[in-house]
């Protein structure tokens, strides 16, 4: 009789698990962390040049700078406003609704597994994007963004430095 009771018990939480979706919490936060002001959040002014850089994840070993990337993902909020350095491939991607996004890809040691991070123009900034799979390497402020209360992180970005091609 446990026995059955226990199964049951399993069979309706996996039922409820399954039949009732997962209801993202809005992000209810500004715009954008570096410009509490901003009116959305593209919305950030150019920052001077040369930035003392924080963490510079270009000299990294690609294990340490895929860990380090993973940190910033996890824990953005350590390190908003912090200087970043990073060198990888450029990845555009279009989403579903035409717009145009821009990424730089840290791959792990096996190049099997990789992260990304969204790179963000500064208000003005006039931006030439390489082609795709181009290494660049960008220095920028890191960010956490609310998109009609969706959250995520960037890099705000002044210009790309073209490494090479791929």
């Amino acid at each position: 009789m446990k026995k059955i009771f226990a199964i049951l018990c399993t069979l309706c939480i996996a039922i409820y698990a399954t039949a009732v979706p997962a209801q993202e919490e809005k992000y209810e936060g500004p715009n954008s962390m570096l410009n509490l002001a901003a009116k959305d959040y593209p919305d950030v002014p150019p920052f001077y040049e040369p930035l003392t850089i924080q963490h510079d994840l270009s000299r990294l070993s690609s294990t340490m700078a895929y860990a380090q990337l993973y940190d910033m993902l996890c824990n953005p909020e350590q390190y908003v406003g912090s200087a970043v350095k990073l060198k990888g491939p450029y990845m555009p991607y279009q989403s579903e609704d035409g717009e145009i996004m821009h990424f730089i890809l840290v791959f792990d040691m096996q190049g099997c597994c990789e992260l990304s991070l969204e790179m963000l123009p500064t208000r003005g900034a006039n931006i030439e994007y390489p082609e795709m799979n181009t290494e660049i390497e960008v220095e920028g402020l890191f960010d956490i963004c609310n998109d009609n209360g969706l959250r995520f992180v960037a890099l705000r970005i002044n210009r790309i430095n073209v490494v090479g091609q791929n």
